[in-house]
């Protein structure tokens, strides 16, 4: 597998992937990312008390009502997403005041 990117910028996202799909995504950002590049990362609040939501397997939800209607999303504690990226060095770890996190990762 070649490296191919300096960047990437990943925006709320992760945390809408079944664990399965997020395990190969991180896999491939390590595979493709150039020595020296960088990741942006972040992940939403917990904010499911918005909409109403079936409970899925592993903490999953899948929105059933509102404006998330069809959209599945995990929230994930900090500690589990140090340790989802923990192949990579965490340059940066911010956690907003409505509970949104950033992070920038270096390989």
């Amino acid at each position: 597998m070649t490296h191919e990117f300096d960047l990437i910028f990943c925006n709320s996202v992760l945390d809408h992937l079944p664990k399965q799909v997020l395990d190969r995504t991180i896999n491939m950002f390590y595979h493709k990312l150039n020595d020296n590049g960088v990741v942006f990362l972040s992940f939403d609040s917990d904010d499911t008390d918005l909409d109403s939501f079936e409970e899925l397997e592993n903490g999953l939800k899948l929105f059933t009502e509102g404006s998330n209607k069809g959209l599945i999303c995990k929230y994930y504690k900090n500690d589990e997403i140090k340790e989802l990226f923990e192949d990579f060095e965490i340059s940066s770890f911010n956690v907003s005041k409505r509970g949104r996190r950033s992070l920038w990762l270096m390989k």
